[in-house]
This record gives structure tokens, sequence and C-alpha cells, in this order.
């Protein structure tokens, strides 16, 4: 129950908040940029605006004074409590000064045509439909064991232990569970309001999966709305949703054409258990929607992107609208144009300041939700302002953003994970101009030529969307920021949504003719498009179903032992785990699975040798030695520490040294914890 209030305390927050900050929101649906009227209905953007608002500024309200109640041992009780009576005072008062003015009217919901009301219906229960499916049969409880799916519950393992380590823990400051005792350089935000979720009541899965679900269908209702006021076509909405959901690529249509003569393609595709990939790690599911079902944090950013991206796009149409009239003054030329962009005060004026502020905090408090969608978002941003009205509004929002950014950085970092360095060609296999040409065509297949096409096709400002819409695919493709450059596949992911909008926009428009010839050739381009993602969704209900999910034990014994008698500031010396009782107990590991510490950026080689030498110690005084260095409360000595390849554990002077705090099983299946803080050796 007090998970919901929270819930709803976000929702009256930011409706709180819109109302003074960004009034014009709940108006946005009434006309194209082309001030062209449309009938979408406002609830599709309003909505998404108040939730993200609350939920970005509640949760981080109650983190931030989570750390001041840090000597609790439930700090996020006070945080809590203080947190959403605070918020629902303000919002009363909020509302109330508007009411006195005269200035709140109820929110309006639908639009003015009813025929509306089935296809935007139509469209959100499907989204809603999908959402659902993707996060509930990838993370549910059942039966009392939490099942989580095949093709999450390696990622899920950071996450898990995170969301853990406020919920059954007190995790501040914060650390990162999988390279404990120093920082956290990995976006977290998101894994602390499912954590705080599951601390108010709410059991883990649904923790999880109603923040995810809320977040991706937001998404298909800011880029219904996006496509739709750039377009001004509702069809445009429906197709940019289905290329969105459905990935573009010549993989389906490659594997189909090798299957072996004799054989059938559909046997063949229904006996298939992976993701199909003919590029570097495409058969790990970079590209289809298991991304949303895996990084859970990522799609409430995109709708986070999307929302700012419906504000400011006006103030780049003015310009266009510009030049359009003066194409008609006498002795025209380019320096005119050049100077009526760039110097004329109407370029540079301050516009609406509380949009802009407002903008700003929002997008900067998105850092540690997920940093890569705030990195694009500015990208873009970048080059709508080089042509836009009011840039000082831009400055505004990249000023106030960037230091929050900063700030959140020099406080959860002791050193940033972020390097910045020329990078070409991505992990295409040929790291040249061919190389990443032939990459990039057999990664998303046809949407690429559609998007050359739409480029030519178009003129003003929709051409000049495409190419800021492609800067992110492009900076991927240049610079890489992490020790890892996999992790750039969100930047092309980004580019790829708002560029469906544009090929969504020049599909429909193919279709002006009432013409049975064009009508077909736009439904096959839309079956090619999306006719790989379609079967990335039938992998992803394979590949999760069947028995395939890792499952854990709600009520583990080792969980709940972990939970009662260890505090988060408490290092435990494991194997390198991935999800398991210990992590779900909200451990802090001090050398986890390595490949989550070591492309967040930390140095896991000197945590390897430091693991090793402890483990396998030939006496008592160098076991308490490294101990004592590498500040180890607890070593656990289970199967999967035995079966390391890299040391032999030397059990015997471990058990001489420590006592034991909790043992079950025998032989090789035997788990034990050791209490360093109980020092045998002295006794």
């Amino acid at each position: 129950m007090l998970a919901i209030i929270y819930l709803l305390v976000c929702l009256l927050t930011g409706y709180g908040i819109m109302v003074w900050m960004a009034p014009s929101i709940f108006d946005v649906t009434k006309q194209t940029y082309g001030k062209k009227d449309i009938n979408v209905s406002p609830i599709l953007v309003w909505l998404p605006a108040i939730t993200i608002t609350g939920v970005f500024l509640v949760t981080w309200t109650v983190y931030i004074l989570g750390h001041f109640f840090a000597s609790s041992r439930t700090p996020l009780v006070a945080a809590n409590l203080i947190t959403m009576a605070g918020y629902i005072g303000l919002s009363a008062v909020l509302l109330y000064l508007k009411v006195r003015k005269k200035q709140l009217s109820k929110p309006p919901v639908l639009c003015a045509e009813t025929k509306s009301y089935v296809t935007e219906g139509g469209l959100l229960l499907c989204c809603i439909a999908l959402a659902t499916f993707l996060m509930f049969y990838t993370f549910h409880v059942y039966d009392g064991n939490l099942c989580i799916g095949y093709t999450v519950y390696s990622d899920f393992s950071p996450h898990m232990s995170m969301i853990r380590s406020f919920s059954y823990g007190n995790n501040f400051p914060t650390w990162y569970p999988y390279y404990t005792g120093i920082d956290v350089k990995y976006h977290f935000m998101f894994q602390f309001l499912a954590g705080n979720l599951e601390f108010l009541g709410m059991r883990i899965d649904y923790a999880f999966n109603i923040p995810s679900i809320i977040s991706l269908v937001f998404v298909f209702m800011l880029l219904y709305v996006l496509t739709v006021k750039i377009t001004g076509k509702k069809l445009a909405g429906w197709i940019a949703a289905l290329l969105f959901a459905f990935r573009s690529s010549e993989t389906l249509f490659t594997f189909l054409a090798e299957t072996p003569e004799g054989e059938s393609a559909w046997q063949r595709l229904k006996d298939n258990t992976e993701f199909l990939g003919y590029t570097t790690n495409e058969n790990w599911g970079l590209w289809n929607l298991n991304v949303y079902a895996n990084q859970r944090h990522l799609a409430l950013c995109l709708a986070m992107m999307l929302l700012v991206l419906i504000l400011v796009l006006p103030k780049l149409y003015e310009t266009f609208e510009m030049w359009q009239e003066m194409k008609g003054q006498p002795e025209m030329n380019f320096q005119k144009y050049f100077k009526a962009t760039f110097f004329e005060k109407s370029g540079w004026v301050l516009g609406d300041y509380k949009l802009a502020v407002f903008i700003g905090l929002l997008a900067g408090a998105s850092a540690f939700w997920n940093g890569a969608a705030l990195i694009a978002l500015l990208l873009i941003l970048f080059f709508i302002a080089a042509l836009s009205k009011n840039r000082l509004d831009f400055v505004i929002m990249a000023g106030i953003s960037g230091v929050l950014s900063l700030i959140q950085s020099k406080v959860f970092m002791q050193e940033s994970s972020i390097s910045a360095q020329y990078f070409f060609g991505f992990i295409a296999e040929n790291k040249n101009l061919w190389g990443a040409t032939d990459y990039i065509l057999r990664l998303i297949g046809l949407l690429a030529i559609l998007v050359v096409a739409a480029f030519l096709y178009y003129k003003g400002v929709k051409r000049y969307l495409i190419f800021v819409f492609t800067t992110p695919f492009i900076f991927s493709f240049t610079v890489s920021l992490t020790v890892d450059p996999t992790v750039n596949h969100k930047y092309i992911m980004m580019s790829c949504m708002l560029l469906d909008v544009m090929v969504a926009g020049f599909i429909t428009d193919f279709i002006q003719k009432k013409d049975v010839v064009r009508y077909i050739g736009a439904a096959l381009l839309v079956v090619f498009l999306t006719a790989t993602g379609i079967y990335d969704t039938y992998s992803i209900y394979v590949r999760n179903g069947g028995g395939r999910e890792v499952s854990l034990n709600l009520n583990d014994p080792v969980t709940e032992w972990v939970h009662e008698n260890a505090d988060s500031k408490d290092v435990f010396l494991t194997a390198p785990y991935t999800v398991n009782p210990v992590t779900m107990g909200g451990a802090m590991l001090y050398n986890g699975w390595e490949y989550f510490a070591w492309s967040a950026g930390y140095d896991t080689g000197y945590r390897d040798v430091q693991v090793a030498a402890m483990y396998s110690a030939a006496t008592s005084e160098e076991l308490m030695s490294l101990v004592e260095e590498n500040e180890i409360d607890y070593i656990v000595v289970d199967i999967d520490a035995r079966n390391q390849e890299g040391y032999t554990v030397n059990e015997e002077v471990i058990a001489q040294t420590y006592g034991v705090a909790y043992t079950q099983g025998e032989g090789n299946y035997k788990f034990t914890i050791y209490d360093t803080r109980e020092n045998l050796y002295y006794q």
C-alpha cells in the first residue's frame, strides 16, 4: 500500500511542478509543428511528463535524505515519510496558488475526435500488452521462487544486488555491489527506485516490473505523439511504434536463405532457440526488445528524451518558417540567410526561461538513471540549437544539465569511468569506411536505405531532422567513452528510434494517393522492416520459457542469513558470482563476476590477484594480512570457490583463522561463511 501511495505522490508532485514550469505540455497535441490541426489525446503527453518529473524529483529526494539518516539501520523509513509528506504539502500549495489565480483547469484527457479513441486506445492496449509480456515473462515470482529469464539473468545480477542493497540494506554512501568498497560508476537510480518500492512493501517482481512497463509504454506514447506532430499523420505514428518495437535487419532473410535444400525453413525457424545474428555480438540480443527487458533503466530515459524533443522542436521550426518567408524577398542570398539566422536578436534572445530551466533540471537529473540517454540528448540538442530561435534557452538547458551531471559524477565516482577517445568502426569486423558501411547495411537492413531515400525526398526542416537524429549513430561509430565499445549500441538504438519517425512519415507520404499498388507496396515495406524484430520477439519467448529461466528461492536460508546478519558495508570475499542467494541478500562483493565491474571502469585485474592470494593463503598470518588490507568482513567458501581454475582454496587455513558464521551442506557442496571479525588465531 505504501508503495502505491509513493507512486501517487510522484504523480501529484509531477503535476504540481508541470502546471508552473511547463503548462504548455497540456496543449502540445493540438497542432503539428507546421501549425496543422491534429486530434491527438493530450494524456499521451502530459501523463508521461508528470510521471517522469515526479519520479525523478521524489526519488532523488528520498535518496538524498537517505544519506542524512544513514546512521540509522533503516534510513529509508524517515526518508520516505519526510519526502512523501513534504511533496504532498508542496503540491497542495502549488495547485492552490493556481486555483486562486484561476489558472488551473482540469487537464484534458482525450481528443475531440471520437474515432481517435479507437486508434489511440488500440495502440495503447497493444503497447501495454507487449510491455507487460516482456517484463513479467522475463522476471516474475512463481510458487515462492523468483524466476529470471535466461536472456536477462546475467545483467540482472548487479541490478538485483543493487536493488537489494537498498531494500534489504543501507547502501549509503552508495557502493557498486560487484566491486564494493570504493564508489559507484554505474547509473543506479532506477534500481534504487525498485529497491525503495520493495522496501515500501511491493513484491520484488512488481517493484521492478511496474516501473519498467510504465517506462516502455511511455516511450511508445511519446514516440507516437512526436511522429504525428512532425508528419501530421496518425498512421505514421502507428508505423513508427511498429518499427521501434520490431527492428529492421536483413538477419532473418539471411538465415532463411541459408536453409539447406530439402529442409523446411518454417521448421528451422521453429526449432531455433538462439537469437539470430550475422554481425558481431548480434546473437546477444543487442538490438531487439530484449534490451528493454535487460536494461530496465533505459526506457524511462528514452521517454524523457522524447518529451524534451517534443517541447523544444518548435524553436527549430521557427527558423525554417523564417527562411520560407525570406524566399519571397528580392535579392536573397546565402549571406542574408546566414545573418538572419545567427546575428538577429530573435535567434539568441531568451524565450521561455521556465521551460528551459525545467528541461535542464529534468535532463540533469537523469545522469545516474541512464547516462547514455543524457549524452545522446545533449548531442541532439546541440544540433537543434544550432539552427533554432532562442538559443539562450538551450544554453540554460545545457548549463543546468551539465552542472547537475558533474555534481553527481563528483559525488558518486572517485575517478570517472568515462574517457572519450576516437574509435572508428564501433564493433564492425573491418574498421574502415567500407567495413562500417557493410556492417550498417547488414545490421539495420532496409531501414538504412529508407533513411537515405527519406533524406533525398524531404526538404527543409525534415531533412535537417534526419541529420540531427543520425548524430548519435555517427557518435557511436567514431567515439568510445568506455573500455567496452559494445555499450555504444544504445546510441545506435536511440538514433534508429528517432529515424523510425522520419521513415514512418516517408512511408505514409508514399501512400497519400489512393492507389492499391502503393498500399500493397507500403505494407510490404513494413513487413520487411519488422520481420526480423518480430522473429526476435518469438526468440525471447522461446529462450525464456521451457524451464530455461534461473530460479531462486525467495526464502533461501542463505539469502535470509545475509539479510538479517550482514550490513550493506560488509564486504564479502566470494567466487566470481553472478546472481545467487548471496547477492539476493544484498551482499556487497569484493570482486563479483568481473565483466560487470570491468565494463563499468573498475580495475578488476588487481582484485583478481588479491582474491587468489586470500583464498590460497598458506598461513594464517598471510591470510590475516590480506584480509585486513582489503577490508574483508566475510569469506564464502563453496563449490564455486573450490572449482575456480585460477587458485586452489586452502580452506584449512581459513577455518583455523576465522570463526564460522553460517554453514550448510556437506562435502564439495558444503557452503560456509567465515566471519573475519571472529579471529581464532589469537584465541
